[in-house]
């Protein structure tokens, strides 16, 4: 199994991403995004910083919803197919964020969905994240987060510290739950 973090990122608000996406990059996080949130960064980021070889979108490895091959209520983000790295059974509220390879571990979520209306995708994602691996997975939902999440992974060799975990954790959890209760 390959030790290399992984972070998965899907925004609708972009605000901060930059940074982010910078020290991910420097510090060698291997990054995964839908192909919205991809279209996203090499707009808002990629775009500012012509010819500079500093950030990189993998783009053979975006991840894609397959909505219409729902089966059972399950979400599926897949980077292909058979290769499902998050699945969200949102029927029977019973997360799941990695794959069956151990290499499809995620280490780092960072999603925001659509404020405008329901973004279904981007909610469970968040649930999954917070519910499923909450000892592994570190969730950040809030763009005002950021420098926080890199001061502390820049300075903890890649770690965040218990306290600083669950206070992102909890704070996914009442994320998932307001924007639940403004929606449906």
């Amino acid at each position: 199994m390959d030790d290399k973090k992984r972070a998965l990122l899907s925004v609708y608000d972009n605000t901060g991403i930059e940074r982010l996406f910078g020290f991910f990059y420097k510090n060698d996080i291997f990054m995964l995004a839908p192909e919205d949130t991809k279209e996203k960064i090499v707009k808002d980021v990629i775009d500012k910083r012509k010819g500079s070889a500093e950030l990189t979108v993998y783009a053979k490895y975006n991840i894609r919803t397959s909505l219409e091959k729902k089966i059972s209520a399950v979400n599926s983000f897949s980077r292909k197919e058979g290769e499902n790295i998050i699945y969200c059974n949102t029927a029977s509220d019973v997360f799941s964020i990695g794959g069956k390879d151990p290499d499809h571990k995620i280490d780092i979520v960072i999603a925001n969905p659509m404020q405008d209306k329901y973004d279904p995708e981007g909610i469970d994602l968040i649930a999954a994240s917070v519910h499923d691996h909450p000892d592994k997975t570190l969730t950040v939902v809030d763009p005002h987060d950021y420098d926080k999440v890199i001061e502390e992974l820049g300075k903890n060799d890649l770690e965040i510290c218990p306290e600083t975990k669950k206070y992102l954790d909890d704070k996914a959890v009442k994320f998932v739950k307001e924007y639940k209760d403004k929606f449906l």
